[in-house]
């Protein structure tokens, strides 16, 4: 079945020269040059969507808005004669609006670079039917086959919510450094349940408390397997809004983490800047006393909030985590590059562990490392796994 690929831009020559690219590379291409005919002419089985920011009549911004709105997920192509401020803008506003973009491209469009994005959609069909063949697609919220809350409470109660643990390496050499605890509900029908579809219903129906709770028990177990094995490690939990907000929760943790016989310091607290702003005087009162009892605190999605700095100056953190957004665009993008270098070098001067999040390939992996970020975290050097899987990874990352 061949790909469909829509291309428009108010000057026809443009549209005539992206459809002569991709359909040199196999797509069945629709093009207009009449901006006015986009929402008309728009169709959900389109792959990809080649647009050009500057038009009369309705221009790109106004249809990112429209596919955003129409839940769109075809792949994204940006084109203008703007300056790439304006172009990384608008990148960044489609992404914020959910919507799946390969990058942007300034005029005058070079055909490799062109093809490289076009490139993109190919290999990323290939990839998404190669998972298909393994992995369930799930439903939406709100369907029947949606889990429902009191299917997560006996989920939690029966054990089916596990903990996987992501690498988190040295950027010198690739060592483990240590990992963080991702929550997975293994259910007995419908297979791994993609944590997207379960922290929200556990945050809205008074649930997170027990699912973290759960999570923090395996992993402390397998913690001590890996111990017992020679693997001493930091290991990090995600803590929400709410289950900072309990005061009582460093003399509770704290008590745990030491009935399995390990100490404060190998676990890392880490949280989100959202969930520390929207109860600022307990979070603060958890944080300092959970610190003081030798937790470390990470700051997780850094710079994606709207005050940062003022947490880091007021927050007992020690390890700060650079998102993903900046750090995947930091080869491409100098803007992003920037946010990422600014980071690393406030991270370093607070004294704070640097972690790089999102790291997906060897060139991304070496900026971050000659920018000095401490640790690198993402699928280029290792994926999620279940605990047992763990200590192999290590022994084979050796070699």
């Amino acid at each position: 079945m061949s790909r469909k690929l829509f291309v428009i831009d108010d000057e026809m020559d443009i549209c005539d020269f992206v459809r002569d690219v991709a359909e040199d590379l196999h797509f069945d291409v629709t093009a207009t040059s009449k901006p006015v005919e986009f929402p008309g002419m728009y169709s959900a089985l389109f792959d990809c969507i080649v647009m050009d920011l500057s038009m009369p009549e309705m221009d790109g911004i106004e249809m990112i808005r429209f596919l955003g709105d129409n839940k769109s997920v075809a792949a994204l192509v940006l084109i203008s004669g703007f300056d790439k401020g304006i172009l990384g803008t608008a990148e960044r506003l489609a992404r914020d609006r959910g919507l799946n973009v390969l990058g942007a491209l300034s005029k005058p469009i070079m055909i490799d670079d062109l093809e490289t994005l076009l490139d993109q959609v190919v290999a990323n069909e290939d990839n998404d039917n190669a998972a298909n063949i393994e992995a369930p697609s799930y439903p939406s919220q709100g369907s029947d086959q949606f889990p429902s809350a009191e299917e997560l409470r006996m989920a939690i109660r029966d054990g089916e919510i596990i903990p996987y643990f992501q690498p988190r390496v040295n950027a010198c050499d690739g060592t483990i450094a240590g990992v963080e605890t991702l929550a997975r509900w293994a259910h007995p029908i419908k297979g791994m349940i993609p944590p997207s579809m379960f922290i929200v219903l556990a945050e809205e129906n008074d649930l997170i408390d027990d699912l973290t709770d759960a999570i923090v028990e395996k992993a402390l177990d397998i913690c001590v397997e890996w111990k017992d094995a020679g693997l001493i490690i930091e290991i990090s939990v995600n803590f929400s809004a709410r289950t900072l907000a309990d005061l009582d929760l460093p003399d509770l943790l704290a008590a745990k983490v030491r009935s399995y016989g390990l100490d404060p310091s190998q676990i890392v607290v880490e949280v989100t800047e959202s969930s520390v702003v929207s109860d600022l005087d307990d979070s603060t009162d958890v944080l300092v006393r959970l610190r003081m009892k030798g937790f470390g605190i990470s700051i997780d999605d850094f710079g994606t909030g709207f005050s940062s700095m003022q947490q880091l100056q007021n927050l007992p953190f020690t390890e700060i985590k650079v998102d993903q957004s900046f750090v995947s665009r930091a080869v491409e993008d100098p803007e992003a590059l920037a946010i990422v270098e600014t980071t690393i070098d406030l991270g370093k001067k607070l004294g704070l562990t640097v972690v790089g999040e999102g790291v997906e390939d060897q060139q991304t992996w070496d900026l971050m490392d000659k920018s000095g970020c401490d640790q690198i975290q993402g699928y280029f050097s290792a994926r999620p796994m279940p605990g047992d899987k763990l200590l192999q990874w290590v022994e084979d990352s050796k070699g």
